[in-house]
């Protein structure tokens, strides 16, 4: 659970800094290819389809882990789960 918390933070942080400059790159309509041959709306392009594949991997093992907790009668609840009764 730990090491799937640390992996979505740090994919977080890479959103906030990473994916932002090479969004704001697009948005200015930068197009200078980058060392390794892609221009940045290219690079947006290749992190998206790799980070889709690594955010359904993380929501398949919290789907196990939720499952196995559950059963051992640890919860984390969701929104829904919650009620308004204080």
């Amino acid at each position: 659970m730990r090491f799937l918390s640390i992996s979505a933070s740090n994919l977080d942080e890479f959103y906030m800094v990473r994916v932002a400059g090479l969004m704001g790159m697009v948005w200015e309509g930068v197009t200078t290819q980058s060392a390794d041959g892609l221009t940045p709306a290219e690079q947006l392009a290749a992190v998206d389809k790799t980070a889709r594949g690594l955010i359904a991997d993380q929501q398949k093992i919290w789907a196990g882990l939720d499952k196995e907790l559950r059963g051992e009668q640890v919860i984390v609840a969701r929104p829904d789960e919650l009620s308004d009764a204080g």
